[in-house]
Formats: C-alpha cells, sequence, structure tokens
C-alpha cells in the first residue's frame, strides 16, 4: 500500500530543521502544519502556522511502459501552500517559512522516481491579508507543481 502523497510532503516538512525553525509549534510541540485550514481557536504561539492541499493531478498515460511506470501512476500535482503570520515582523516571517518549505520540496524530483529529470517548481507566489479577522493575518500563498509516482 502507497503513502498518500499528502503525508509523504507532511513527514518530509515537519522532520526538515528549516521547517521546524520557521514555523510556530501547537500545544503539543508539533510543527504548526495543517492539511487544507487553520484549526479553530489558535493562540498566537502557533504563528507562523502553515496549511497544504492537494489543488489538482494530472497523471502521465501512455501506450508503452517506457517510462517505468504503469498508465496513470506518475505525474505532476499542483499543491499549495499557505504560510500565516499575524505580526509587525510577519513579512520576515512568512518569507523564512516559504523559503524553508521550498527547499524541501526542490529534493523531490522525477529522477528520485526513476525518471527523466522533472523538477518541481514554484508556479507563483502571492503576498496577501486576510483582514476579516481581528488582528489582521498576514499570508503568503505558494502554488508548487509537484512530481509523483505511486509505489
Amino acid at each position: 500500500m502507497s503513502t498518500p502523497l499528502e503525508q509523504f510532503i507532511y513527514a518530509a516538512l515537519v522532520a526538515d530543521p528549516g521547517v521546524q525553525a520557521a514555523l510556530g509549534e501547537d500545544l503539543n510541540g508539533h510543527v504548526a502544519l495543517y492539511l487544507a485550514q487553520l484549526p479553530p481557536g489558535l493562540t498566537d504561539s502557533y504563528y507562523p502556522a502553515a496549511t497544504y492541499q492537494r489543488i489538482s493531478t494530472v497523471p502521465i498515460y501512455t501506450h508503452s511502459q517506457d517510462a517505468g511506470t504503469a498508465n496513470g501512476s506518475a505525474g505532476w500535482t499542483r499543491f499549495q501552500f499557505t504560510v500565516w503570520a499575524k505580526a509587525a515582523t510577519s513579512g520576515a516571517q512568512t518569507d523564512a517559512a516559504a523559503r524553508a518549505i521550498l527547499n524541501v520540496l526542490a529534493s523531490f524530483n522525477g529522477q528520485n522516481a526513476g525518471l527523466p529529470n522533472a523538477p518541481n517548481f514554484l508556479m507563483s507566489r502571492r503576498m496577501l491579508v486576510e483582514p476579516q479577522v481581528d488582528p489582521p493575518l498576514f499570508k503568503a500563498e505558494l502554488d508548487v507543481r509537484i512530481w509523483y509516482q505511486d509505489q
């Protein structure tokens, strides 16, 4: 049974010292990295925090097995990572966390899967503010294309 890509990404990110240093911790001492959305009732000590979610998946289908994979078992997936902060230094905090996340993701590529070089890359990066909360939350959104292969 294969490990879902979301679990693989989570494990790689929380094990990385750069990500650990850039993100806050929850009350149990876990890195503040969450699937899809922030949990309710976060205190200031959790920030900066990050969320991640799969946006789309594009499997590769061929008429031959030259790629060394079963049809549809490898391809590209697009993930969104959002780093949240609430402080006067939020720009520096979100930037440090975004760079740490991107450094980990740069280590995943098609060569790891036995396929031609297929590096992951940042598709877009946006700096935004959630003004409907008090105080406002500052965020950096990263859209990243990630190579995957089912095992």
